[in-house]
């Protein structure tokens, strides 16, 4: 466990435990937005209420086993939130299989497991560089591919569900609005061996939006008064709602 206060400084690995000796001022703030990106535990002992901060408590008297008291209890009270948390977040889970298996029916329990932790993604992406696109395919026609993608139109976040849309209307939508794209009829767009170049265009957008960073220039505006502009072309949200209780809405679960 390293222990810091908002004037020290180190190299912190994602399996470090950070302990904060004032949570209320800015510095401490600028250190624990610090750790939790590099991936640290981040622990506020809490200070009795009738003190400002921790310098008054240690003035006041506090001890060095009353700091650590607090840093224990600061320890274990995060070891609680996180196991709730897991628990919360395997109960949606399963609602979302429930959900999904009211309308689809599976070869596997597999299937539908992967659907779920697919449709958690969607909603906390902005965590992630990468992304997987979720393909769904049968042995044949009206197997029920639409109405899964129908079931995850209620359940993803900002759900776009589109067929066949031009390059032009993706990267600008992807751009503005950051949806969950759902393609239905897919195979138009990849089954004619990049003879069309409008296809090959949407092509080429797709197999790179799975990378935060990908970008397409294109020019805009009218006649001589055109600018190049970078479309971002990962489909990532900038907003982030409470997942949980919007999905285990979503899900049917009260």
């Amino acid at each position: 466990m390293s222990v810091f206060n908002s004037h020290s400084s180190a190299i912190l690995n994602a399996d470090q435990t950070v302990n904060l000796y004032n949570g209320k001022r800015a510095g401490d703030e600028w250190l624990k937005a610090v750790v939790e990106n590099a991936g640290a535990t981040v622990l506020c002992p809490k200070i009795p209420e009738q003190f400002k901060d921790l310098k008054d408590w240690t003035r006041a008297g506090a001890t060095s086993d009353d700091l650590r008291d607090a840093m224990v209890e600061a320890e274990q009270a995060a070891a609680v939130e996180a196991q709730e948390q897991a628990d919360k977040l395997a109960l949606l889970l399963n609602s979302i299989c429930a959900f999904l298996s009211r309308y689809v029916v599976f070869q596997m329990p597999q299937q539908a497991q992967v659907l779920a932790l697919w449709v958690v993604h969607c909603w906390v992406l902005g965590a992630f560089d990468y992304t997987p696109y979720l393909h769904v395919r049968s042995p044949e026609k009206q197997c029920g591919k639409s109405r899964l993608l129908d079931c995850l139109v209620l359940l993803v976040l900002k759900a776009w569900l589109a067929i066949l849309p031009s390059e032009a209307v993706l990267f600008r939508k992807i751009e503005k609005d950051g949806p969950t794209l759902l393609l239905d009829e897919v195979d138009g767009i990849f089954s004619d061996n990049g003879k069309d170049e409008k296809r090959e265009a949407l092509r080429s957008l797709l197999n790179a939006g799975f990378e935060r960073g990908a970008q397409v220039p294109r020019c805009v505006g009218q006649g001589a008064n055109q600018e190049v502009k970078n479309f971002a072309v990962f489909l990532i949200s900038d907003e982030t709602p409470s997942f949980v209780e919007t999905l285990w809405h979503k899900s049917g679960q009260t």
